[in-house]
């Protein structure tokens, strides 16, 4: 199950004082191979939201089966269906981080706006620590550096809802506000729908402003929902925006961020589509200094979350306009573009994926001390008519059993 690049950038790019300069580049075919690893006791109508991985040989992968939330185990052989989760039946399950092998965390939120979270310690033990809320509340990603020190991104509020953001500090759940964005409609929502963190006082969060959400302020089901985008950073007394570059005059107005990594104090990423109604993929970087926007040349689609890949680079994911799994690689000079297998391809071990069935990669998780990665989502098996998701991983680990 390997593929080769199925298109490669012509353009490389070097990041000089926060702008992106194009410079005359053949892009290699570093990208790796990537296989696809199916779910143990996957059934239809499922899919996979996030992923986290403390290392090599353990992750934790977040999403729904139906109506149903869902969390499955990698053990280091094959991916399994975790334990009884402590939430609610009808929860939309959203978020994933663990921060060591038995210390972790799932978040989400119910139609009726209560907040759920679970903590894992390991194998299949759960239990839940509800946090504060005095208002509907819909948390929606989840970062943990370690076992004291946690972020919870989402929105809270009614009938509007407005970004909002919660701190574990080992013992209790503690709300932190959020500024609201001073150029939004009066009655807007908004909400953060990704959060990373480099330490204690550098946290980096971001979402969108603007539009309404689903019905009476809930947020709809996905990375983001919104037009204005909403970027934050926590300096570890409180959190303040932080403006994007305006855009050039031939660019849409509107931004959906879906995902950011931080990787050091001058290296954060942030991910998206550049307007609501496009396949236009938007990926910017903040040197420590500024946001710059990094085109990524000959790709149409949309990209819903960003990783490090232990080198100094990193990797994007989401879907192609075309409906097939998208995956791209920044080497810190040039990208290399990718699909992604899927189960139903002809030949999945010579040549590019055959797009009979369309897929998407919703979620990206680095394993710390390696150049490895888990990617997670779900595809729609060829020739059908109504295609019905199933959850689909993948890894670039050489040997995944």
């Amino acid at each position: 199950m390997r593929f080769r690049p199925i298109a490669s950038a012509l353009t490389g790019l070097a990041l000089s004082g926060g702008v992106a300069v194009g410079t005359p580049a053949t892009a290699a075919a570093d990208c790796g191979c990537w296989h696809y690893v199916r779910a143990e006791g996957a059934t239809a109508n499922t899919t996979f939201e996030e992923v986290s991985a403390p290392s090599f040989g353990t992750a934790l992968a977040a999403g729904s089966r139906g109506d149903l939330p869902l969390v499955a185990y990698w053990n280091g052989v094959r991916w399994r269906e975790s334990g009884r989760l402590p939430v609610a039946a009808d929860t939309v399950m959203e978020g994933v981080a663990a921060s060591s092998v038995d210390d972790g965390w799932v978040v989400g939120y119910t139609p009726a706006g209560l907040p759920q979270t679970a903590h894992w310690t390991g194998g299949e033990r759960w239990r839940a620590v509800p946090i504060p809320a005095h208002a509907p509340s819909y948390p929606r990603a989840v970062d943990a550096r370690s076992g004291d020190d946690v972020w919870i991104v989402g929105a809270a509020g009614h009938p509007y809802t407005r970004a909002a953001a919660w701190h574990w500090d080992g013992r209790a759940w503690r709300p932190m506000p959020v500024p609201t964005d001073p150029g939004a409609a009066p009655h807007a929502n908004s909400q953060l729908v990704a959060v990373s963190a480099v330490g204690t006082d550098d946290v980096w969060a971001v979402g969108g402003s603007g539009l309404s959400g689903g019905r009476e302020g809930t947020p709809s089901r996905g990375r983001a929902t919104s037009a204005r985008a909403l970027v934050a950073h926590w300096d570890g007394r409180a959190w303040t925006r932080v403006a994007l570059p305006e855009p050039a005059a031939d660019e849409p107005l509107d931004v959906v961020l879906a995902d950011v990594v931080a990787l050091a104090p001058d290296d954060v990423w942030a991910v998206g589509t550049a307007s609501a109604q496009t396949d236009l993929p938007l990926i910017r970087h903040w040197n420590g200094r500024m946001w710059a926007t990094v085109p990524i040349p000959a790709v149409r689609g949309r990209l819903h979350s960003v990783a490090g890949d232990g080198r100094g680079g990193v990797w994007v994911a989401g879907q192609t306009s075309t409906g097939s799994a998208l995956l791209a690689h920044w080497n810190g000079g040039r990208w290399d573009v990718s699909g992604a297998p899927t189960p139903g391809d002809p030949d999945p071990g010579e040549g590019t994926a055959s797009r009979r069935g369309s897929g998407a990669v919703r979620g990206l998780a680095h394993a710390p001390g390696t150049s490895y990665l888990w990617a997670v989502g779900a595809y729609a098996r060829p020739g059908s008519a109504e295609p019905v998701r199933y959850p689909l991983t993948w890894t670039n680990a050489p040997h995944h059993r």
